[in-house]
């Protein structure tokens, strides 16, 4: 390589490299995080987000949240989560027939409160953001029905 090419290779590498390091400084016009362009980090989110989320009502009139293994068909909390989010959408049958199931698996475990278990909510819940992150205050600001079934 002559030392004429080589200069030329230098000078375009450390300006290629300029201009790929300062372009995620320069201000996003479409948001306030400059390195990040993904949608959900680019604009301002709400402060009350609604989540779908299911209690087993016990003989006490006591709540206890389930979590996804109870309803989800595979795939963990995120497919659980994806599922009670369509939920809302679907028709009473088909919401019913979620609920019963939820009661099917309660009725096929030998945990001790499942003898307990009196109904089973799914509900959309609104939450308050910064309640919630900041004061671990995990109670909904205002509650939806979306399906409920008696467990007995």
């Amino acid at each position: 390589m002559t030392p004429g090419a080589r200069w030329r290779a230098v000078c375009t590498t450390f300006g290629l490299c300029g201009v790929v390091l300062s372009a995620p400084l320069l201000k996003d016009s479409e948001g306030a995080f400059p390195l990040s362009r993904y949608p959900m980090f680019a604009t301002a989110r709400p402060r009350i987000e609604a989540l779908p989320f299911v209690v087993a009502v016990l003989d006490d009139q006591s709540e206890r949240l389930l979590d996804a293994r109870w309803f989800a068909d595979g795939g963990g909390a995120s497919n659980g989560r994806n599922q009670l989010a369509a939920l809302p959408k679907a028709s009473p049958p088909q919401r019913l027939a979620f609920c019963e199931s939820i009661v099917a698996r309660l009725h096929e475990s030998d945990e001790p409160f499942v003898a307990r278990v009196a109904e089973v909510r799914v509900a959309m819940g609104f939450f308050d953001r910064e309640r919630a992150v900041r004061q671990a205050d995990l109670v909904p600001v205002r509650r939806e029905p979306v399906a409920r079934c008696s467990a007995r």
